[in-house]
């Protein structure tokens, strides 16, 4: 299944399922002109008609497609009927969903690798305890009691968004 994923929110939670995204194993193209190779992701923002055209049309060629919706409401609206017409339309990110900068992104994929944490802090070139203070405000922004369960609520995250062997298997 290949991510159809539509953005009405502040660009960075755009750019935070862009990082998703990238963090899944997908293949991210800036959408400019919104044509990839299929199994791709177009990364565009949608301003006009056209823009949400060619994105459904990408689409429909097999691309994903991760969107940040700055078109006006009628022209977001159609587009994602359009969309669901695809596939499983996904609205993404959360408002209030935490936004990671690519340091914080990192230290858990670093960690999600099995690395234990003077493993990670050598591979990131970081002191013991400047890993130890990235994770203390990483765990305090996600509300978890321990670095277990960071690590938890980021590997679910991830695992909402479809994988990109998905797309070889089917």
């Amino acid at each position: 299944m290949i991510p159809l994923i539509v953005v009405e929110g502040a660009a960075a939670q755009w750019r935070q399922v862009i990082g998703d995204l990238s963090a899944r194993g997908w293949e991210i193209v800036a959408g400019d002109a919104i044509s990839a190779a299929p199994g791709t992701v177009i990364a565009a923002s949608i301003a006009t008609p056209a823009d949400a055209h060619a994105a459904v049309i990408a689409a429909a060629d097999g691309c994903g497609v991760v969107l940040h919706g700055a078109a006006d409401r009628e022209v977001l609206d159609r587009m994602c009927d359009d969309l669901r017409h695809l596939g499983s339309l996904d609205h993404r990110p959360d408002p209030h969903a935490v936004l990671l900068d690519d340091e914080q992104r990192a230290v858990l994929d670093a960690l999600l690798t099995g690395a234990s944490l003077a493993e990670a802090a050598a591979a990131l070139h970081l002191s013991g305890r400047t890993l130890d203070r990235r994770l203390a405000t990483l765990r305090a922004a996600w509300r978890a009691p321990s670095t277990a369960a960071l690590l938890h609520a980021y590997r679910s995250r991830l695992a909402a968004l479809p994988a990109p062997d998905a797309l070889k298997m089917a």
